[in-house]
């Protein structure tokens, strides 16, 4: 991407991808939005106009389950800082800014376990400049999510623990014990 052309979203991801944040096999859409997959995760990220500011946002999900954006089985990563002043042109500030941010954030999740870990966390995580942005009370059905990855690895340490702090929830005892809500999962 050119200094001298007007920034846009889909020019930052195209820098994204110019500067090996974003692997080049990655669709990138014109709304700033880009898409791809690795034998692990699915990723969707979206570069967007936030008032006068540009900012980003990374969702890393299970491959083996497709509902990437938003869905119970992906975290949201965002960076910190949050945003930065709408580039009037590609300089060291925006690479840093995606380097800091989209680049950490797209390394962010792992490995499956850790994916399954993060869902079972009830506040967000940081590491190094980037964290997750769950929303909050969610973390019932992002537990429900954890739940779900650690019995596909056929982990029963983390389908334990994560049972655990479902039955640590507010009804959450009554949830467990019915008969059945455990077993589905499995089905």
């Amino acid at each position: 991407m050119s200094g001298s052309r007007k920034v846009t979203a889909p020019g930052v991801v195209r820098l994204a991808v110019e500067l090996g944040l974003v692997p080049s096999h990655a669709e990138i859409r014109r709304d700033g939005s880009v898409q791809w997959k690795s034998e692990t995760f699915s990723y969707i990220g979206f570069v967007y106009r936030e008032d006068e500011d540009l900012a980003w946002t990374l969702w890393v999900g299970d491959a083996n389950f497709p509902d990437v954006e938003g869905g119970m089985l992906s975290v949201p990563i965002m960076g910190e800082p949050y945003s930065m002043p709408w580039p009037t042109r590609v300089d060291d500030n925006l690479t840093t800014f995606l380097r800091n941010g989209l680049g950490e954030a797209a390394r962010f999740v792992k490995s499956r376990e850790d994916l399954c870990l993060l869902l079972a966390s009830r506040d967000n995580v940081r590491r190094g400049h980037v964290t997750t942005r769950f929303f909050e009370g969610n973390h019932p059905a992002r537990f429900v999510g954890a739940l779900v990855i650690a019995r596909d690895m056929g982990r029963a340490d983390l389908e334990a623990d994560v049972l655990g702090k479902l039955a640590g929830l507010e009804g959450g005892r009554q949830i467990r014990q019915r008969q059945g809500v455990g077993d589905d999962a499995r089905s």
